[in-house]
Order: C-alpha cells, then sequence, then structure tokens
C-alpha cells in the first residue's frame, strides 16, 4: 500500500467523509457517464467515443469536482475516448487546474488518448481495466472512501450498458 494514502485525516477541512458537505452531481449520455462522489469525479466510457454535446457536459462534471486544489477523475473506459477537437476544448478548459486521473481500459486507442492528454495534464495514470486499486491509490484515496468508489464505478458501468 502507498503511504500516499494511508493517513487517517481527512482531505479537507470541509469533509471528514465522502459525503458531507458534498453536492452530487452527475451527467448520463448514450456513450458515456461522470458523476462526482466526495472529491472524486468518476468517468465512464463505452467502447464508442463521446459524442461532442456529452464531452462538454462530462467536462462540466469533472470540472465540478474541484476539491483542495486538484480535481481527482477516475476514468474507465472500454475504448471510448475523447477526439483530438475534445482534448483540446479539455486542455482548454483545464488549463491553470491540477488534474490528478486514473485510466482503466484494455483500449490501445483509449491509452493513446491519455497519452496525448498527459502533455498538458502529467498526473496521469493508465491501468489495465482490472487494476482499481492501483488506480485508487493513485487518486490518494482513503481506505474509508474506497467502498463508495468501487460500488460508485460498478453501478455506472452497469448502467451505461444495460437498456435505453
Amino acid at each position: 500500500m502507498s503511504t500516499r494514502h494511508a493517513a487517517s485525516e481527512p482531505h479537507g477541512p470541509e469533509s471528514p467523509s465522502l459525503g458531507l458537505g458534498r453536492r452530487s452531481r452527475a451527467f448520463r449520455g448514450k456513450t458515456s457517464a461522470a458523476r462526482v462522489v466526495g472529491r472524486y469525479c468518476i468517468v465512464v466510457h463505452a467502447s464508442e467515443a463521446p459524442m461532442d454535446d456529452e464531452w462538454g457536459q462530462l467536462l462540466e462534471v469533472q470540472l465540478g469536482a474541484l476539491s483542495d486544489g486538484a480535481i481527482r477523475v477516475l476514468v474507465a473506459t472500454d475504448g471510448g475516448a475523447p477526439n483530438a477537437s475534445q482534448r483540446a476544448l479539455l486542455t482548454s478548459r483545464a488549463a491553470g487546474l491540477k488534474m490528478i486521473v486514473a485510466v482503466l481500459t484494455p483500449s490501445v486507442i483509449a491509452r493513446a488518448a491519455a497519452v496525448a492528454i498527459r502533455l498538458f495534464q502529467p498526473d496521469i495514470r493508465i491501468l489495465p481495466r482490472h487494476e482499481v486499486e492501483k488506480a485508487l491509490d493513485h487518486l490518494d484515496v482513503l481506505e474509508r472512501d474506497r467502498p463508495a468508489l468501487r460500488s460508485a464505478l460498478q453501478e455506472m458501468r452497469s448502467e451505461l450498458q444495460g437498456p435505453r
């Protein structure tokens, strides 16, 4: 276990746990979904790339997760990834913000997109789909917050794959 998340103190003065003092924000589109859970944002993509209107709404949710000077994002994708213009929009909207991102994917295309984003937001770690705990380590998630994030991730993956 990394010592980065072993501390028992909360990550901010306003919230000793995930749910206190935070308003959840969420978006669900045809190919992607995003949800703020405490001080984290979870983004799930299907195998298709997000449409431009979906991408704009995903960004709104992600940028709303700013906490303690950083935006911490857990991305799980079956292959869907932002195109060049969507990555440019992310770069411009997140300019000057610190983003800590963990990407879980089996997709070479999604990995390549994450590498391109890493040029402007260097704190991105790309991991195999099953490495959820390593992703949570990278995001500096406290032990007590992990069950809620794992549960939300599983729920979002199921919802996105379910009937429309």
